[in-house]
């Protein structure tokens, strides 16, 4: 089921091209005044989770930007294809690592009465 989160829309962030997995290691001077002038939130949508060759773990994301930011992954037959996704760095309870996000959100299904 995807999972709608928030993470903080720093400077760093919103010039992110979704080529790479996004760490927030490279926290630039600009990011932090951003977060000191109460930076905005900008929502995505977590449709997935996997882990680098190298034991990275990450959040596979479907931004806002359109099908053109991004990468692309193909099924293995070929008979799909999704557009405009990206990976987020996924803190995991055995890492000293904060997570990016800063709310998680999904929707409660509907039960008639």
């Amino acid at each position: 089921m995807p999972v709608v989160a928030s993470l903080e829309a720093t400077p760093s962030f919103l010039d992110w091209k979704g080529q790479t997995i996004f760490t927030g290691d490279t926290e630039t001077a600009e990011d932090r005044k951003a977060r000191r002038d109460k930076v905005e939130l900008h929502f995505i949508l977590v449709v997935g989770y996997g882990k680098t060759a190298n034991r990275l773990n990450y959040f596979l994301i479907r931004n806002s930007y359109g099908k053109d930011w991004g990468f692309k992954i193909r099924g293995a037959d070929r008979s799909w294809e999704a557009k405009g996704l990206g990976r987020v760095l996924r803190a995991s309870s055995r890492s000293s690592r904060q997570s990016l996000f800063t709310s998680f959100s999904y929707p409660k299904p509907w039960v008639p009465p």
